[in-house]
């Protein structure tokens, strides 16, 4: 919709703005159409191509759209509204979180959206004519908009009004997906910031094997000798200096949400030359103790810094550079989002002998235990997600998401930012499921320096 992509400015504040149906019920966009081409599972791919999608329009790569958006949810083919009910949606929710009622004649648009397409300056004949524009089709969507920057930035009522028709700041000013962080990209405020624990990946597994009921012997040694959140402080080389190799390593004790020096959440702020980061062997939840794996440390290296051998092998199961760095929210989802016991002959051999991992280790550092059911969960695993506000009702179901997954992992958190920081004890809980700083993020392996992405303690 706004027609000056290189105006766009900081993300909005992620204000409430209730979507109504025709019935009056509250209107829900289906949190899919929100993450990136790479983080979806195959069946969501797959429908995604049955409606016309490709990675570039699904992404809104180079503005790039799908012709199948410019049209309301009855103009859709018969195989396409089919694939569109797959992915969650219907006439109502189709028609304005995708189409935003675009394809509608000014007198056939219903409930409230004349108002607030009004409120945007437009009226019936600008609408229906397409030979004027209201003055607002010239601003962006920017955040504490002053008085200066009234003819760049739309008003809080013109946003508010956006915000009705299922706008997002990113979807207005239409950001791609590939073009911003992962948590960066705004999304409508029941979605969570981070796709650990979508109903598709657990479905994904059958099993019904217990999660971590073997744990390495390596980590099993380790907890039984280390104290409880022990973590390393590891100095690392100059910026200008080469790939670190042997960093000087000092032993601390310190809490688990200390996990860096950084006081901001915007990757390219970080100018810290310490890493903190805790083991996850060392670490307990709430609900009693038990043993977490350390991670294998080879995951958490950029793709250019892998040995030849790996990344050819990496290359043979899927991965790329991109997906391998996490580049633009990019994952290989087709690999990460399976249990260690689904994966095939190659991929565990891969997995095993090249990485490092074995069932415990892979299930929780790569999988997070989002491929089980809450039944399948043992104790300790139940009660971090118990710690993050899970229950095995919201777990096995999307209907209802806890408030951490809102939340993304900050630094020295002031009681201002609580909304938007998880806490100390969501800090813990997440570190619980195998989660760094940077991982709970979603940043890119190459998106920081390489000093600043945050690793297992083990690494």
């Amino acid at each position: 919709m706004i027609l000056h992509p290189t105006l766009r400015l900081s993300l909005s504040a992620a204000a409430t703005v209730l979507v109504l149906t025709s019935a009056g019920h509250a209107l829900k966009c289906p949190c899919v159409r929100y993450i990136p081409w790479n983080s979806l599972t195959v069946q969501e791919k797959r429908n995604a191509e049955d409606l016309g999608y490709t990675r570039t329009t699904w992404n809104y790569v180079d503005f790039q759209v799908n012709p199948a958006e410019n049209v309301d949810f009855s103009s859709l083919e018969k195989n396409e509204q089919k694939a569109a009910k797959k992915l969650g949606y219907n006439v109502e929710n189709w028609d304005c979180c995708i189409n935003h009622y675009d394809y509608y004649d000014w007198d056939e648009l219903e409930d409230d959206a004349p108002a607030h397409y009004g409120t945007l300056g437009w009226t019936g004949e600008m609408w229906d004519d397409g030979t004027a524009w209201p003055a607002s089709e010239y601003k962006t969507w920017c955040s504490s908009a002053s008085s200066k920057e009234e003819r760049v930035c739309l008003s809080k009522s013109e946003t508010d009004a956006a915000k009705a028709l299922c706008h997002t700041s990113s979807t207005y000013r239409m950001e791609s997906m590939e073009g911003l962080p992962f948590a960066a990209y705004t999304r409508p405020d029941h979605c969570p910031l981070m796709r650990r624990n979508m109903q598709a990946l657990r479905g994904f597994n059958s099993s019904t094997t217990t999660v971590a009921s073997t744990v390495s012997t390596q980590a099993t040694a380790v907890a039984a000798t280390t104290p409880m959140h022990t973590s390393t402080v590891t100095t690392w080389p100059t910026e200008t200096s080469s790939v670190p190799t042997t960093p000087t390593i000092a032993d601390t004790t310190a809490s688990p949400m200390q996990t860096s020096s950084f006081t901001t959440v915007s990757p390219t702020m970080k100018t810290a030359t310490t890493v903190i980061s805790t083991t996850p062997s060392t670490q307990a939840s709430t609900s009693g103790a038990t043993n977490f794996p350390d991670c294998p440390c080879a995951r958490y290296t950029p793709w250019d810094q892998l040995e030849k051998s790996i990344k050819d092998h990496a290359r043979d199961i899927g991965y790329n550079k991109i997906q391998w760095n996490y580049e633009g929210g990019s994952r290989n989802s087709d690999l990460e989002d399976k249990l260690y016991e689904d994966l095939t002959n190659k991929e565990r051999q891969f997995a095993k002998d090249l990485l490092g991992y074995d069932e415990a280790t892979w299930n929780c550092c790569i999988n997070h235990y989002a491929g089980y059911n809450w039944s399948n969960l043992n104790n300790q695993a139940q009660g971090a997600l118990s710690d993050l506000g899970w229950t095995q009702k919201k777990w096995d179901s999307t209907s209802d998401i806890p408030q951490s997954e809102y939340k993304i992992w900050c630094h020295s958190v002031a009681n201002s930012a609580e909304p938007l920081c998880l806490t100390a004890a969501e800090e813990r809980a997440s570190s619980q499921l195998c989660y760094t700083e940077s991982s709970a993020r979603e940043e890119s392996l190459s998106g920081v320096p390489f000093k600043t992405y945050t690793k297992p303690g083990n690494c």
